[in-house]
């Protein structure tokens, strides 16, 4: 059906399965987007929810790889990863 996610209208879809519901929300504009999704753990005691509200996201252009890039400071120090069971010797 039709919902709203705040003021935005959208196609309200819902799904059923055996451990899990989960509903789905996409805007109804030219670009169709995700702006909602709940989950419902059917299994779990208390059928807990998980919500996500997605904001409207304003198109920023094409993203490359140079949107990534970073650059090592020239003071930083390599430290060697130790594994956990190391801790505390």
């Amino acid at each position: 059906g039709i919902g709203y996610v705040s003021e935005e209208k959208c196609h309200h879809l819902a799904f059923s399965g055996n451990n899990i519901d989960y509903q789905l929300w996409v805007s109804l504009d030219d670009k169709p987007c995700p702006r909602k999704l709940v989950i419902t753990y059917k299994l779990l005691p208390g059928s807990p929810q998980y919500t996500q509200q997605l904001l409207k996201i304003e198109d920023a252009g094409e993203i490359t790889d140079a949107t990534f890039a970073y650059e090592i400071p020239e003071d930083a120090v390599k430290i060697d990863i130790q594994p956990a069971e190391n801790l505390g010797k």
